[in-house]
């Protein structure tokens, strides 16, 4: 400023002997002002943008910081985690596989079990059958005995001859 004051004194020469001069130099000093006053207010809000902006990238550093810190931490659990349950995972699928190995010799032995109980079970059949028999023979001799007839011994004796001969029991010559 100082030098547009010197620059305004060797132009002008003095300021007092012209008027129009005067009122130049005046006009020059008000812009000068006023274009000072401009560059001062557009660099204060130029400074208070500046300010919020800094303030905003500030901010935005801390919480983007904080977040980065957060998710790098559930980032290592998630990790320990998908270890953990591949672990589990690995034990899981060997104790499925052993229990359908043991599941496979149950349904063999269910099946071996199954055959032998069929074969008893024909084996119970046929003995049962020979019992109730056994059990009708000796209810028809106890009949007879009771009844009066022909010894049992003498029945079965006849019956021996009778065979041996050729004959039906208890038919008659």
């Amino acid at each position: 400023m100082f030098g547009l004051l010197v620059l305004a004194f060797a132009v002008g020469g003095n300021a007092e002997s012209d008027p129009k001069k005067t009122a130049a130099i005046e006009m020059v000093f008000k812009m000068m002002e006023n274009s000072a006053s401009k560059v001062t207010a557009e660099g204060e809000a130029e400074f208070r943008t500046y300010t919020k902006f800094e303030n905003f990238c500030t901010d935005t550093k801390e919480e983007k910081t904080a977040a980065i810190t957060e998710n790098t931490d559930k980032e290592a659990s998630l990790k320990a985690n998908i270890d953990l349950w591949t672990e589990t995972n690995t034990k899981d699928k060997k104790a499925i596989g052993d229990l359908e190995t043991e599941i496979a010799e149950l349904r063999k032995k269910i099946e071996d079990t199954a055959e032998t109980r069929k074969e008893e079970l024909a084996e119970y059949k046929k003995t049962n059958g020979e019992v109730e028999a056994a059990n009708v023979a000796i209810a028809k001799a106890l009949e007879e005995m009771k009844a009066g007839r022909s010894s049992f011994i003498e029945r079965h004796n006849n019956s021996q001859r009778s065979n041996a001969l050729g004959k039906q029991p208890g038919t008659e010559d």
